[in-house]
């Protein structure tokens, strides 16, 4: 069962489970193994399969096989937390004469950003896969999963990275502290966002998000389409997107009335999934790996602090988004190989990266984002006293619409209460008071100089049998099947060699429910009503329950209908006459809790037909 990665006494694991699924080249998916077995905890995704096979990925027709495809994305659980998702798709075949191969998808979901690490170790295991399917009684698979689960300890934060091993190569994992970078994701994320969006592109971007406009990204490949939306988030730390964020959309879902939303939002889509569909004047299209912008939006003059932030960085970060895909593409290449031609070397790995790994440089350039938004909420203890007025007039007179814009915001206003009740604040907010005093507080591009923890805890290896010679003999390069699993060969678990504890543990930066205050019922009934309409009207009537849920009532044996309420900040009028909507339902106190738009979508599901209940 699924833990709570925050809690010091329950195991924390790397990853909470493995599936396997199949998909036929008539568009037939079906999951075939899965472990751990339950689906009754609260992180459990009962429709994975959905996210497993992106729009690029689809059986092949013939003699060419399509190279492999590498797969994130991010799923939001019952709770508001984030779980992170990693698949490769292989196609399979057992002859050299077939025409018509069945596509495989290996996918980990974890409640830990280790996307980058765990797709390494997911090329390994099909490569394991495969030769176990051509030897009898081989348990290799099976061995190595067993090892990641219970006997791979997951890392200390700031202290000694992890080395876990699989096949002939070594997996790095490495959190880092809130002091060096201070919120925690999948460090090559960074490095994959800023080689694709110019320091001009990337920051406007960002201020379309700080004033909570919808935000599309495009792109043919979800690693780079999830890096960039999972940054964009981050980046606004230690304000927080409570809104709408699904980085892949999964396909079958009517993207036109997505696009319609009266919610802000942060998604992403494969080009094939907007044809026919209009961009509203409301939405900010980012283009991938082209890094172009389309929106009718035109943002208000923006702040100096953002201004000065695009020149810093452009003298340290340069656009290197061809080279990227082409590093990519040439890793599919390898692994398609690798699978092929039974030369495991064909595949060569570089230890602690996937493609690009991880620079002191862009995470100091992350750090520097902190000052930019401390900046831009500095004086806003004018706020606390209620006087907006006054905050907007600490600023230079051509730059207070944007000012204005900001304060009007789910972000800051929650941002505002998380300082006027510290000990209801989120880890973000109490993390920033203690970096950020109420001082004038600069925006330094930090120089990346300080030394690093480069020790590793090596973990024990997996406890996997030798392979027989004649495994990888010539008349079985076209045996490409991935066996079925056996969980009793997971055999007995090994002692975990302890590490030590985290001291940084207090600073885990978890999904948290917003702070925002009541508004009406008129509201509810607009959300909701969009939100049945496009989850009814999708191809795939059952959606992801971990992404689409209908909000229930928790601790009271009775569900009742939840109040949609807006923020205090929204009972302006909005300069874009849209508005930002949270959830609230009622705890076992019977106390309103507030939860965001992006977890309203995590609570919803759709009924089988039109006229069954939500539950």
């Amino acid at each position: 069962m699924a833990t709570d990665p925050t809690s010091t006494t329950a195991p924390r694991r790397l990853v909470e489970y493995f599936f396997v699924a199949t998909k036929t080249g008539a568009g037939d998916e079906a999951l075939t193994f899965q472990y751990p077995a339950t689906t009754e905890a609260d992180e459990y995704p009962p429709n994975i399969l959905m996210f497993m096979f992106p729009c690029t990925s689809s059986p092949a027709h013939g003699s060419l096989l399509p190279p492999p495809v590498y797969n994130t994305f991010v799923l939001t659980t019952a709770s508001g937390a984030a779980l992170y998702g990693t698949s490769i798709c292989f196609s399979t075949l057992t002859s050299s004469s077939d025409v018509q191969h069945t596509l495989t998808s290996l996918c980990f979901v974890s409640q830990w950003p280790f996307c980058g690490p765990l797709l390494k170790y997911l090329e390994q295991l099909a490569l394991l896969g495969v030769h176990q399917a051509r030897q009898v009684d081989y348990t290799g698979v099976e061995k190595s999963l067993a090892n990641l689960f219970f006997e791979v300890p997951l890392p200390v934060r700031g202290r000694a990275g992890v080395v876990a091993s699989i096949g002939d190569t070594d997996v790095l994992l490495k959190r880092y502290t809130m002091q060096d970078v201070p919120f925690e994701m999948d460090m090559e994320f960074l490095e994959y966002t800023f080689a694709i969006l110019t320091p001009d592109t990337l920051l406007n971007v960002l201020c379309h998000l700080l004033l909570e406009h919808a935000v599309l990204i495009v792109g043919v490949d979800t690693l780079f389409v999830t890096a960039v939306a999972e940054t964009l988030r981050h980046l606004l730390f230690p304000l927080q997107w409570d809104h709408v964020f699904i980085p892949v959309v999964p396909l079958g879902v009517d993207m036109a009335t997505l696009l319609d939303a009266p919610v802000p939002f942060v998604a992403g889509a494969h080009p094939l999934q907007l044809e026919g569909a209009a961009l509203p004047p409301t939405v900010v299209r980012v283009d991938l790996p082209e890094g172009r912008v389309t929106s009718a939006i035109e943002l208000p003059p923006l702040p100096d602090a953002v201004v000065a932030m695009k020149d810093r960085l452009a003298t340290v970060l340069k656009k290197t988004s061809s080279q990227l895909s082409r590093r990519l593409w040439e890793r599919r290449m390898a692994f398609q190989k690798a699978l092929y031609s039974n030369n495991k070397g064909d595949l060569m790995y570089e230890r602690g990266k996937f493609l690009l790994g991880s620079s002191a440089l862009v995470r100091k350039v992350a750090k520097s984002f902190t000052h930019l938004i401390g900046d831009l909420v500095a004086g806003h203890e004018h706020c606390l006293r209620g006087d907006v007025v006054a905050y907007v007039c600490t600023k230079p007179a051509s730059q207070q619409a944007f000012y204005t814009a900001l304060a009007d915001t789910n972000a800051f206003q929650a941002f505002l209460d998380g300082m006027a009740s510290p000990h209801e604040a989120s880890r973000a907010v109490r993390f920033f008071r203690l970096q950020h005093p109420p001082t004038t507080i600069k925006s330094p591009l930090l120089s990346p100089t300080a030394q690093e923890n480069s020790q590793f805890h090596v973990a024990m290896a997996p406890d996997t049998p030798a392979l027989q010679l004649q495994n990888d003999a010539s008349n079985l390069q076209f045996h490409v099947t991935f066996p079925n699993l056996d969980v009793a060969a997971f055999g007995p678990v090994r002692q975990l060699t302890e590490i030590e504890p985290d001291d940084d543990v207090d600073c885990v930066l978890v999904g948290r429910r917003s702070s925002s205050t009541v508004t009406t019922p008129e509201a509810r009934a607009s959300v909701l009503d969009w939100l049945d309409t496009w989850l009814r009207s999708s191809e795939k009537g059952k959606a992801v329950q971990s992404v689409f849920r209908r909000t229930k009532t928790l601790g009271s044996p009775t569900t009742r209908p939840s109040p949609l309420h807006r923020t205090q900040s929204q009972n302006a009028s909005r300069r874009d006459g849209a508005s930002s909507f949270v959830l609230c339902f009622l705890d076992g106190r019977d106390r309103p809790t507030p939860v965001a738009a992006h977890v309203v979508l995590a609570r919803l599901r759709v009924a089988g037909d039109a006229g069954h209940d939500c539950a």
